[in-house]
């Protein structure tokens, strides 16, 4: 990456040397870092985060927190009226919008994701945008408050030796600046280190897999700028803007509240356009010409980064003796299209800090079985997520391939074109095929865990519809929302989701049977719904009754129906 702005201060917070001894060890300090170390902490567990960088220098990246990621979110305590406060207002990010330039001629408009007060009855917190740097620092600072996690910059993990007679891990961990290798002991380590991640270099046999083996790297650079658009929209404003044009070079705005903003287009070929080719008069240069006719001279190049995306999913999520995890883009790589990546790894922590918790405290009776379910549970989701963000790059280059002919084709420019019959049917089929792209609340709330999903073929695993959210009380299956008919502790409106135990497994249950769980204290809570105001319509549709309850884990999904103590016993026994 080349950076232009100076360097940012040294936080000294986060350079002491890493302690010799961590429950868990996590490596790479980004959002999925961090989350997994929040959890940990929430569930009484403490962790120590490792990152060879010595400063956070990288572009926004990930600009869109989906419903899901919010709801993990909501459920470790962070504020997200505050956090929504930092992002982008509804109003000036609901849009996706196609032109020829910024003040050309708008050739198609699509919703960008659900961002109204409709799909508040499918979920608390609704997609909003927010640049990756502000959320890792507000993760970092909720991290830090917890008094449960240390973080060390500098610290290059660089390999690890399991003691089965011990059952301990032993990281190898050179800090930067210094001539010593440290070595860590630790009962897991998470490896969320980044789509080049280190740690799963390590661990034999586990690999990258492509998606699709025909159709290789994309590259892109993206350039993060400064610069006020707002009299250059004529008021159309959105969250993303893609150009139509061929001098445009198939390029886009991604914006990250004005004037912050990110130029991205497709690199073809890299040996041409090496990242020294872009130099700040060259960015300058394209992004005027993305922008059209005018005059914009207050243009700020903070860096340049080119990035190649190929869809992979690592063949196994752990090594052999369920003591090495990978997380995030270390387990999964996506293209951006979709905005996938970021939430699959927070999802990827929130599925495997309960079962690790469940493993430290001798809650379970099969160790192992418990921690290879987050492998077999959370592949499928990586896997489907990739084949869509895929399917949407080539949505993208389907359009971008129409109005290149079009325009190759016909001696006139593309808003004269648009004025005929057939090639405006064209374009607008094209934009109309990526409508998906745009809304995938199906992906981000609707993935089930269970044998059927885990068996399927990548081809299978791609939705019809990844728009589709139908609320399901299927084992496996995300909890559904619904507003309780009552206002909680702190003066918010609570969801079913709230009533979700982070620490133990809980017991949706009409009447309350205090013998079901007289051995089970440790491990099961008891949510009564008609004491908790759940709404009939709720109860009803989960089949509740006074022999009927359902039992629900930490990661707010379904683990089974209960009718009785046997039932839960034989139900902990083949989940827990």
């Amino acid at each position: 990456m080349a950076y232009f702005d100076p360097l940012p201060t040294r936080d000294e917070r986060l350079f002491s040397k890493s302690p010799l001894s961590t429950p868990v060890l996590v490596v790479g300090l980004g959002p999925v870092g961090l989350v997994t170390a929040l959890l940990l902490a929430r569930q009484g567990i403490n962790s120590t985060i490792v990152e060879r960088h010595a400063l956070r220098l990288g572009q926004p990246k990930a600009h869109a927190i989906n419903a899901r990621s919010l709801e993990i979110l909501r459920q470790a305590g962070i504020d997200l009226d505050e956090l929504r406060q930092k992002g982008v207002p509804v109003e000036e990010g609901d849009r996706v919008r196609f032109l020829t330039h910024l003040t050309g001629d708008e050739i198609g408009c699509l919703p960008y994701e659900r961002q109204d007060k409709a799909v508040e009855e499918l979920t608390p917190e609704p997609l909003f945008n927010l640049s990756q740097p502000i959320l890792e620092q507000a993760l970092q600072e909720e991290v830090l408050g917890t008094g449960r996690v240390t973080i060390h910059r500098s610290h290059d993990w660089q390999s690890y030796e399991y003691d089965a007679e011990r059952q301990i891990v032993r990281s190898r961990i050179k800090q930067r600046g210094h001539n010593e290798v440290l070595e860590v002991e630790s009962k897991f380590v998470v490896g969320a280190d980044g789509t080049n991640s280190t740690v799963r270099s390590r661990i034999p046999g586990v690999q990258l897999e492509a998606i699709d083996d025909d159709r290789g790297l994309m590259n892109y650079v993206s350039v993060h700028c400064t610069m006020d658009l707002s009299s250059y929209t004529n008021g159309r404003v959105a969250q993303l803007y893609f150009f139509c044009s061929p001098d445009t070079r198939h390029g886009g705005f991604i914006g990250y509240k004005n004037p912050e903003w990110v130029y991205a287009r497709p690199v073809p070929d890299i040996t041409q356009e090496p990242l020294g080719y872009f130099t700040v008069e060259r960015c300058k240069k394209e992004i005027k010409t993305a922008i059209g006719p005018g005059v914009l001279s207050d243009i700020k190049i903070h860096s340049v980064q080119i990035w190649s995306t190929w869809p992979r999913t690592a063949s196994s999520y752990s090594d052999s003796h369920q003591r090495i995890f990978l997380a995030g883009d270390a387990a999964h790589t996506f293209p951006p299209m979709g905005g996938l990546g970021v939430n699959t790894g927070i999802a990827d922590a929130h599925n495997l800090v309960w079962k690790m918790r469940f493993v430290l405290d001798g809650l379970t009776a099969t160790p192992q079985r418990l921690l290879k379910t987050y492998t077999t549970e959370r592949r499928p989701v990586a896997v489907a997520n990739s084949i869509q963000s895929a399917v949407n790059e080539q949505h993208m280059r389907q359009l971008d391939a129409v109005v290149l002919e079009t325009v190759s084709n016909m001696s006139a420019a593309l808003p004269e074109l648009m004025l005929q019959s057939q090639v405006k049917n064209d374009i607008t089929t094209a934009i109309e095929r990526n409508r998906d792209h745009f809304d995938s609340l199906g992906l981000q709330l609707g993935y089930v865990y269970n044998d059927v999903e885990a068996s399927k073929s990548p081809q299978e695993l791609l939705r019809k519809d990844c728009s589709l959210y139908e609320p399901s009380f299927e084992c496996g299956a995300r909890l559904p929302h619904a507003w309780l008919l009552q206002i909680d502790g702190v003066g918010r409106k609570a969801s079913t989701l709230d009533l979700v135990s982070e620490r133990k497994l809980t017991l949706f249950a009409v009447k309350f049977h205090s013998s079901w769980i007289e051995d089970l204290k440790d491990l099961v809570v008891v949510v009564d719904v008609k004491e908790r105001r759940i709404p009939a319509a709720w109860i009803r549709a989960a089949h509740l009754s006074p022999s009927a309850a359902l039992l629900v884990r930490p990661d707010q999904h379904i683990m089974g129906f209960i009718g009785s103590k046997e039932d839960l016993v034989e139900c902990l026994s083949l989940c827990v």
